[in-house]
């Protein structure tokens, strides 16, 4: 095969680049929901066997039972030992883990609906729309804060002119007071004189 051939035949519709072939339209084994349950389900049963087979080849009181259940069957079978057993039942393990873990359960839904990945993105957007919308209120409670600062900094003046004209009212009510009972000393009290 020259380079060209091979070029032409990954750009064609049903060639994936590596040889995998596709029909359009159609879906891998895996991107098919039946069949991948199927074949879920039979790891699950081969795990579930491979597990018990191993109990059976680890128990020291092996009956006879036991042992001859296999005789006669798949020489692979019989032949397998302990450890193969244990390294094939940790292989479909794997295998099991890979395809029901959270992040391919994520991918065969993004694969498979749109509406699952639009929804996906507007999870992952929503905690950036509410940082950006703190940050946003943050600022604005700094405007605020500073624009406060600047008008206290402006009427201080304008309170220091009314303070200073009521403490005047105040002394000239204590004196028209003490006038009129014999100019005893008046004490005005309350809050005015917290100013």
């Amino acid at each position: 095969d020259s380079g060209e051939e091979r070029e032409g035949e990954e750009g064609r519709a049903g060639v994936w680049p590596g040889g995998q072939s596709r029909a359009p339209g159609h879906e891998t084994l895996l991107e098919n929901s039946q069949t991948r349950n199927l074949i879920l389900d039979d790891l699950l049963e081969l795990k579930e066997f491979l597990g018990q087979r191993l109990k059976e080849l680890s128990s020291d009181s092996r009956s006879m039972l036991l042992v001859e259940q296999f005789v006669g069957g798949s020489e692979a079978l019989e032949l397998q030992t302990k450890e193969g057993i244990a390294e094939l039942l940790s292989h479909v393990t794997r295998i099991l883990d890979t395809l029901t873990n959270s992040r391919t359960q994520h991918l065969f839904l993004i694969n498979s609906s749109p509406s699952y990945l639009n929804r996906l993105a507007d999870s992952l957007l929503h905690p950036l729309q509410l940082s950006h919308r703190a940050v946003a209120q943050g600022q604005a409670h700094v405007g605020r804060r500073e624009e406060a600062e600047e008008t206290a900094l402006r009427l201080e003046p304008q309170l220091a002119a009314i303070v200073m004209e009521t403490k005047e009212l105040q002394a000239k009510i204590a004196a028209d007071i003490s006038g009129r009972y014999s100019n005893r000393v008046v004490n005005i009290m309350g809050e005015i004189n917290q100013i």
